[in-house]
């Protein structure tokens, strides 16, 4: 079956084939996924066990998008996320947020697996920075108590949130909680210039979200953002940049008299639930990162060894 399609060089409109069309992005889109779930890929060895594909579509401006049904592995009765992943886009616009990375799978499942630890039941307000997909803020706001909890999916890219409020629409139904997104730049908010979306949050969660500078600027949102007796939890490659400088600022190591008595500890936790690290990659599996904020000045905690990260 053939129809009109695109105009030929001397101007002229040349028939397309629909099945061959078809036959040609179907196979560019298998190429495009098949370089994501590569032997070299982190995603070959974490998405087997998460995320299974439901069905794919080209927009007209040459955009992959594919859906797929996100559940930790041996949890039937948890809720199946549905998320869109941008892995192919003209444009650099998404970025590595177009796609779900281990980071985030690690951190969703130990929200998941640790929910009565976590005391979920008493979070009110959740706020996940850097959101991506949004998965481990979309698993939070199915494990919230009532209606009355408010999720918040932040993140600086346009597309990106585009695509987060779609994956956002797509989960209302699994959600408890009341799910927002909205934008959030860091550094504008830590030089005073904007407001974050929601202040005194209860649980603070970011995935990939420490390299570099980024780690400074993770435990200052931190300081900010997180009520007496609020939790920060974020994921992120074994010996990162900027890991150290993270936890030197929470613990109060820039000020002697912080020092002597931190808001924060900071605890690792291994999280090896959901497969081994990629061969010949040193560093490669997520680690979780649990960071309470003390309730009162009389609950701060000892600190803890400098070499813990």
């Amino acid at each position: 079956m053939a129809r009109q399609g695109t105009a030929g060089y001397d101007g002229s409109l040349q028939p397309v084939d629909g099945d061959a069309l078809r036959d040609e992005m179907a196979e560019k889109a298998d190429s495009i996924e098949g370089s994501i779930l590569s032997p070299m890929s982190p995603h070959h060895f974490w998405r087997g066990d998460w995320g299974s594909s439901l069905r794919r579509r080209w927009d007209v401006d040459d955009t992959l998008r594919v859906e797929r049904c996100y559940q930790p592995e041996g949890t039937p009765e948890a809720a199946c996320l549905t998320i869109c992943e941008v892995p192919f886009a003209p444009s650099l616009c998404v970025g590595t947020g177009g796609v779900v990375w281990p980071a985030s799978l690690a951190l969703a499942s130990y929200v998941y697996r640790e929910r009565a630890a976590l005391h979920l039941e008493a979070v009110r307000t959740v706020l996940e920075i850097g959101a991506g997909s949004g998965i481990p803020g979309l698993c939070a706001a199915s494990l919230l108590s009532d209606s009355s909890c408010r999720v918040f999916l932040t993140d600086e890219n346009r597309c990106i949130l585009e695509n987060l409020r779609l994956n956002a629409d797509a989960n209302r139904a699994a959600a408890v909680a009341q799910l927002q997104v909205a934008p959030f730049v860091w550094e504008d908010f830590l030089q005073g210039t904007t407001h974050a979306p929601v202040e005194d949050v209860d649980l603070l969660l970011g995935s990939d979200v420490i390299w570099g500078d980024r780690g400074p600027a993770v435990a200052r949102l931190a300081l900010r953002l997180l009520r007496p007796g609020g939790m920060l939890l974020v994921s992120a490659r074994e010996g990162r940049n900027g890991l150290d400088a993270f936890a030197h600022i929470l613990r109060g190591e820039e000020d002697e008299e912080k020092a002597s008595d931190p808001e924060f500890a900071v605890e690792m936790l291994r999280v090896d639930s959901l497969g081994p690290s990629a061969p010949g990659r040193t560093g490669s599996t997520p680690r979780c990162y649990r960071v309470p904020k003390a309730a009162s000045t009389k609950d701060r905690p000892v600190p803890l060894a400098k070499d813990l990260l």
